[in-house]
């Protein structure tokens, strides 16, 4: 593992739209008085140098500890920045076509890497299905797995999703990553062009487990059989 080059930022100053006067950002493991807030009329931000992310914490001058920030709904009288460590997972990468996108987090904080169509396509409607090639290979490694999911927008606004979601991909594949596509609209047909993002690839630590054969399990058998909870 190594620290990300990225720059985090924190946001929820932005998203509450309190506004206020920033101070200095703080070196790693130092914290900072960020702002204090004198109105709701304008927005601020915070940022950590690289490789740190930004916690913002509420401190009122009466309060006897700090709460997120993302838990308070009045704008405190102070905030304070907190800069924590972020560490990344090196994976590599071949770029089988060079004219694509790296895949890459759309936002800072996302789970997801947006994957591209390296070939144009025509999902039919009515379950019409493509496999659809995102023109690169990595190297997941050896105790993680990669997964991937749709893409919320295209499955809400046009019901394109991914058969087999969510696809599993081993840390010894080394083939091109392919992206199964349905449409799921019954009336509409849906075009697919190169470069369009068509989902996410998240990369997760996985366990491989050791089977303990007996003869009963530990634990309340709450009966009843599969599905009996109801829906």
């Amino acid at each position: 593992m190594r620290q990300s080059a990225g720059v985090q930022r924190a946001s929820e100053l932005v998203h509450r739209r309190w506004t206020g006067r920033r101070s200095h950002v703080p070196p790693p493991g130092r914290n900072s008085r960020v702002a204090t807030f004198r109105s709701l009329r304008a927005t601020t931000s915070a940022r950590c140098s690289s490789p740190h992310l930004a916690i913002l914490f509420a401190a009122d001058e009466s309060a006897t500890e700090e709460q997120p920030i993302s838990s308070t709904v009045a704008p405190p009288q102070r905030v304070v920045l907190r800069c924590t460590a972020v560490s990344t997972l090196p994976v590599p990468i071949v770029q089988l076509d060079a004219d694509l996108p790296v895949p890459a987090y759309a936002h800072e904080g996302d789970a997801g890497l947006d994957l591209y169509a390296a070939e144009a396509t025509i999902l039919s409607a009515g379950g019409g299905r493509a496999l659809v090639p995102t023109g690169i290979s990595i190297a997941i490694p050896m105790g993680y797995g990669g997964f991937v999911l749709p893409r919320s927008g295209m499955a809400l606004k046009h019901g394109i999703s991914v058969v087999n979601g969510p696809g599993l991909i081993d840390a010894a594949y080394r083939g091109e990553i392919k992206v199964i596509l349905i449409n799921t609209d019954p009336d509409t047909d849906y075009a697919i062009a190169r470069g369009d993002r068509v989902a996410q690839l998240v990369i997760q630590k996985v366990e491989q487990i050791e089977w303990q054969i007996g003869d009963t399990l530990d634990g309340d058998d709450r009966g009843g059989g599969f599905g009996h909870s109801g829906t």
